[in-house]
């Protein structure tokens, strides 16, 4: 299959270590072509605007992205994520040396940030919990239950996992109101509320409470995770055993305008055991710069749709701007904008694997806000060729 597929298009530069015919016209248009390799098979290149263009054949010099095994790759090998021999240039040695990072299993439930870790036990709590079974066994009514947990509020944290979990006691919209009334919800909570499972909660009304909470990460405790980009006190992150990551932008043009002012950011997922990246969902927008760096353990060519995560774009804007660097080691990518009009990622993205455009168009352009970026950003992130 081709490297690229779909409506990929590049403002700006595209670079192909190795490339045959069929990688450079299955979609991709970029305004300059760099085969610094022989490319087999003739092709025809289009740029931005749909017009023909010629590569940039200027010689490049011979470098490196890393170390594999014992000896630097000159060919797109990637060795960028966590590293013990190219440390330094590592995403997670970068991270650790700031000092401001934290390295999460996301196989255990947890959430970090937020307002208070845990309501304790209230003196009605035995009589709660025992009435939340009764719902849960028909002998109560949802309303009934409703209207004892509001008058007991503030509810113990123990009682709203209890209300959460049990996915017959409360109906949909009285769950909602039962914690909408008890938010800010402590951290403890929060795992129960992203592995809520029986889908009473929306999105919209999950995020609501996240927010209100001002928990940065969250952990269902299987590979479920959120992270909210907006909280300005996020650190850099080291995650591992991750299958689904959320990524929860702004919802409104001034909150977008917000974020451009936060710190940028490191985050990896490193699988090094191979659990596979399912999806990674962009919500909303972020002008918030950040780098996404991906590893699935396997270092072998994977067939395709293997370890090849779709990168899901939703939200509120219909033309999606992300400011973000993708780095996607044995990691290829199939990239859905199809609940949108079309994604903007300001940035680029370099892979070792396929990427595809499976719905939806997607754009790639240039970041030119570098200030403090540029320490964050591996060496090789960017080829900038010496022309004379």
């Amino acid at each position: 299959d081709p490297l690229i597929q779909g409506d990929l298009t590049v403002n700006g530069r595209a670079v192909f270590w190795d490339a045959i015919e069929k990688d450079l016209s299955s979609g991709l248009k970029a305004d300059e072509i760099v085969l610094p390799n022989d490319t087999t098979g003739s092709v025809t290149l289009v740029n931005s605007d749909g017009g023909s263009t010629i590569a940039t054949n200027y010689p490049i010099q011979r470098q490196t992205t890393g170390f594999t095994g014992s000896s630097p790759s000159y060919k797109g090998g990637l060795d960028l994520i966590d590293s013990t021999q190219n440390e330094h240039n590592t995403y997670a040695g970068k991270a650790r040396k700031s000092g401001d990072y934290e390295e999460i299993d996301g196989s255990l439930p947890t959430a970090r940030g937020g307002l208070a870790t845990n309501v304790p036990p209230g003196p009605t709590d035995s009589t709660l919990a025992s009435s939340i079974d009764q719902a849960e066994a028909g002998a109560k009514s949802s309303d009934d239950l409703r209207a004892e947990l509001a008058a007991a509020q503030p509810l113990s944290s123990a009682i709203m996992q209890q209300a959460i979990d049990r996915s017959n006691a409360l109906t949909a919209s009285h769950l909602w109101e039962t914690l909408q009334e008890n938010s800010p919800l402590p951290s403890d909570v929060i795992p129960d509320v992203i592995g809520e499972a029986d889908n009473r909660l929306t999105t919209t009304q999950k995020d609501a409470l996240f927010d209100a909470s001002q928990v940065w990460f969250a952990s269902s405790g299987d590979g479920h995770v959120r992270v909210n980009l907006g909280q300005d006190n996020l650190p850099h992150l080291i995650l591992s055993r991750i299958n689904y990551l959320h990524l929860a932008g702004s919802e409104t043009f001034a909150l977008l305008d917000e974020d451009a002012e936060d710190e940028p950011r490191i985050i990896v997922v490193d699988n090094p055991d191979g659990t596979g990246l399912a999806e990674v969902l962009f919500e909303h927008g972020s002008k918030r710069r950040f780098v996404l760096a991906v590893r699935t353990g396997t270092p072998t060519p994977a067939a395709p749709g293997t370890h090849e995560p779709i990168f899901r774009f939703e939200g509120n804007f219909a033309f999606a701007e992300w400011h973000t660097i993708l780095e996607l080691e044995n990691t290829g990518a199939r990239f859905d904008t199809d609940d949108i009009s079309s994604a903007r990622i300001i940035g680029g993205i370099r892979t070792n694997r396929r990427l595809e455009v499976i719905s939806g168009s997607l754009s790639l352009e240039q970041q030119f806000e570098t200030e403090g970026l540029e320490t964050l950003v591996s060496r090789n992130a960017w080829i900038e060729a010496y022309r004379k």
